[in-house]
């Protein structure tokens, strides 16, 4: 794994009676069974917006994870 960065930084705080987290998820892409697909939401000054993104890991980077 790589050091954690941010993929897109809210536009305004986002305070405690805030509910963020509620519509996030993050999922294998099904194309590679390698790389993520990440939705989250974010603070857009007077509203929540939503922003995507592919994460792709490096070839020969992952591990297998047993069930």
């Amino acid at each position: 794994m790589s050091l954690p960065a941010p993929i897109r930084a809210g536009d305004s705080p986002i305070l405690s009676t805030d509910r963020w987290g509620d519509y996030t998820t993050v999922v294998e892409d099904p194309l590679n069974d390698r790389d993520f697909w990440i939705v989250q939401i974010y603070a857009s000054r007077n509203n929540w917006q939503t922003w995507w993104a592919n994460v792709q890991v490096a070839q020969g980077k992952s591990r297998s994870v047993r069930k």
